[in-house]
């Protein structure tokens, strides 16, 4: 007993060490749980994949044809689903694609329910693409 009391050296170096390891275990757990919350971010992996967009219908052409008035193909857009983010919409009229974005200032996306949109090109054929997926086509009619 009275050497346990006079050697407090040994006892303090092992107290250290414990403490040492403690602190190295919970450095370890905090770093990891941020590592993994910036991995699973949604700005390094895209929120939804092309199958299961083109699968969800968010947005759906219910309208594409050509009015011969104003020479301008009219299409209208219906979207069903707000919840999945598009940064992008992208018309690809024949062989001539059109894109609208947050960046444009000319159009903007299609947020909730229905909306039209002109452009001056005669085209047979309307395809519709979100964050750069196919989602649609349509056949262009005349109005």
């Amino acid at each position: 007993m009275q050497n346990l009391i006079q050697n407090k050296k040994g006892l303090s170096n092992l107290v250290a060490t414990v403490l040492i390891i403690l602190l190295s275990l919970t450095a370890i757990a905090t770093l990891s749980t941020q590592i993994i919350s910036l991995i699973n971010s949604p700005s390094l992996s895209p929120e939804t994949s092309c199958p299961v967009l083109a699968s969800k219908n968010i947005i759906e052409i219910i309208k594409a044809c050509y009015n011969t008035e104003t020479s301008e193909t009219e299409i209208i857009l219906t979207r069903n689903n707000k919840n999945i983010l598009i940064s992008s919409l992208n018309f690809l009229l024949d062989e001539e694609s059109f894109s609208c974005n947050n960046a444009c200032g000319t159009c903007e996306i299609l947020e909730q329910g229905t909306e039209k949109y002109y452009f001056d090109k005669d085209a047979t054929q309307v395809s519709l693409f979100a964050n750069n997926c196919l989602l649609t086509q349509k056949t262009i009619e005349n109005c």
